[in-house]
């Protein structure tokens, strides 16, 4: 499309530029929360799998040395847990998903800092410029080669929840707008 012969509407440019602030912020918050929850759940497995590592041995002492035997049942339980969970973090991967997260979140994070940048001056120049609207769709370029996220989408809640926090730290609604008939001409 040749847009020399096209103007643009400022108000939707600025508030796409402002959605494009926002949307990498909350990439950001997701990758985090992402590898939050998945380091929270594999610390206990992990201890699992050291306990039954450490209990593995012990069951074959306490089955010697114990004439009684139901201790020796218990050290054999965490062990074979201990297995099953060595298994499902093999098969989980979540070192590399953790490591996949903390990339992700890296890249949104310096593509939300260059946005910050574009947001502050519109709203120190009260005004979108020409190169405001190339940076702007250099950074959409960028962001649109980033690999998608490995992770199920959060539950609504944790969702909303990050969308709030964002909201309230950004307090978009505050933000510039230009008139809503203004136009620019295209480049």
């Amino acid at each position: 499309m040749d847009t020399e012969s096209h103007t643009f509407n400022q108000l939707e440019l600025t508030k796409q530029i402002y959605r494009s602030y926002l949307d990498s912020l909350y990439e950001v918050d997701y990758y985090h929360a992402a590898i939050v929850g998945v380091a929270s759940y594999s610390q206990y497995y992990d201890f699992v799998i050291a306990l039954g590592t450490a209990l593995s041995g012990g069951t074959g002492i306490i089955g010697i040395l114990s004439e009684s035997q139901p201790m020796a049942y218990v050290c054999g339980a965490v062990t074979l847990a201990s297995i099953v969970l060595t298994a499902a973090k093999q098969a989980f991967d979540w070192p590399s998903k953790i490591n996949f997260a903390s990339e992700r979140m890296q890249e949104h994070a310096v593509l939300a800092a260059r946005y910050k940048i574009i947001v502050d001056r519109i709203q120190a120049t009260h005004a979108l410029t020409k190169q405001t609207v190339q940076a702007h769709h250099e950074l959409l370029d960028e962001q649109a080669s980033l690999p998608v996220a490995k992770f199920k989408p959060l539950p609504l809640k944790k969702r909303r929840e990050l969308q709030a926090a964002i909201q309230q730290r950004e307090a978009p609604q505050t933000w510039w707008k230009p008139d809503a008939t203004a136009t620019m001409p295209g480049f």
